[in-house]
């Protein structure tokens, strides 16, 4: 309001305290139209964790890596910090009989509480964040969604539904390639035991949610 104190000054002519109102009009639009943009601009730039879920073979990975292109966002796999960190450690068994699940269990709780003090870190950057984690179990998901909200931010599921004779086909081929989203073999046994350990979302999770067809 500077230009309205300089036109308010006693020397300024009375006939023209209009365009002291115009000024203020100006003014207070600029303002109103400054503080849209900011809160647009800050709607944007809200984090969002982007929580990937599907059983094997569902074309998690894949999926990440093309939603991380379009949002420009960061992936967070659990398969590859697994096989980085503690590749040359897995228990060498392919039959289920002899894997010692706690063992695997132990190991992805700690990658998870290190992906998520990094991504607590990142929050100021205000940069999206995919988690590749699989999501299986219902407990994971709520899991997630809890250390979003406590963290203020927002939280999607995506849930990646994939028949199975598809998903077994993908599973044979990644292994004989051994690509880009290969980080370790499945065996057919594996398979079948994640099989039954997936918990689908229901209706209810799957309200909020993005379902997609691969």
């Amino acid at each position: 309001m500077v230009v309205a104190r300089f036109f308010l000054h006693p020397g300024f002519p009375k006939r023209n305290l209009n365009v002291i109102k115009i000024v203020a009009r100006v003014e207070d639009f600029r303002n109103e139209n400054q503080s849209a943009k900011t809160s647009e601009q800050e709607s944007c730039l809200t984090t969002t964790i982007h929580m990937i879920c599907g059983p094997v073979g569902a074309g998690k990975t894949t999926y990440a890596l093309e939603l991380a292109r379009r949002e420009n966002a960061i992936v967070f796999s659990m398969d590859d910090w697994m096989r980085r960190l503690f590749g040359g450690d897995v228990p060498d068994a392919t039959d289920m009989t002899g894997i010692d699940f706690a063992w695997f269990a132990e190991r992805v709780d700690r990658c998870e509480d290190q992906i998520w003090q990094v991504v607590e870190q990142m929050t100021p950057a205000q940069v999206n964040v995919i988690l590749d984690f699989g999501f299986i179990r219902l407990a994971r998901r709520e899991k997630a969604r809890q250390r979003a909200a406590q963290l203020g931010l927002e939280s999607r599921l995506h849930i990646l539904d994939v028949d199975f004779e598809t998903r077994r086909e993908r599973v044979t081929k990644r292994n004989r390639e051994q690509g880009q989203t290969y980080s370790f073999e499945t065996t057919p046994a594996m398979l079948d035991f994640a099989e039954r350990l997936f918990e689908a979302p229901g209706p209810g999770e799957q309200l909020d949610s993005i379902l997609v067809n691969r």
